[in-house]
């Protein structure tokens, strides 16, 4: 299994790749022509294009010049890398990311409601609550152990 480490960066590089893709199409740049702006190889740009590597922090400097923009407007952020990982996973199981953004908004919902009702309980109800809360886990327990 990768490390998070490797799976972050991974990520970043992907991240990296599809940002600088965007800014390109935005000024109508080709890989060609940025390598000339820029004073190096296509090959290079078409590397970070396709994120197996991210430029060197003073080409990260010329590239954000010559695009007008900010490094992380090119480098995204460590929860877009997660978020990005997230969304290919869920893909490759079949599962629409925007079901699972549905799921947790729903859950929120589900625990402000029941946290404000909660909050409504006197002790002796909380003391019921909380004992038939103990019973349901050991039920799932004991469940669990005989299967």
């Amino acid at each position: 299994m990768a490390s998070y480490k490797n799976l972050v960066g991974d990520n970043i590089k992907r991240v990296f790749a599809k940002n600088l893709q965007a800014k390109m199409r935005e000024y109508d740049l080709t890989q060609t022509e940025l390598g000339r702006r820029l004073g190096i190889n296509a090959t290079t740009v078409s590397e970070w294009c396709r994120g197996t590597v991210l430029p060197r922090s003073n080409r990260l400097e010329q590239l954000c010049t010559v695009l007008h923009c900010e490094p992380a407007d090119l480098l995204g952020s460590v929860q877009d890398a997660v978020d990005e990982d997230l969304n290919r996973r869920l893909n490759d199981l079949g599962v629409d990311p925007k079901s699972v953004v549905d799921i947790n908004q729903r859950m929120r919902d589900s625990f402000r409601s029941i946290s404000r009702a909660m909050s409504e309980l006197d002790q002796a109800s909380l003391d019921r609550l909380a004992a038939y809360a103990e019973g349901l886990m050991a039920a799932s327990s004991d469940k669990e152990k005989t299967s």
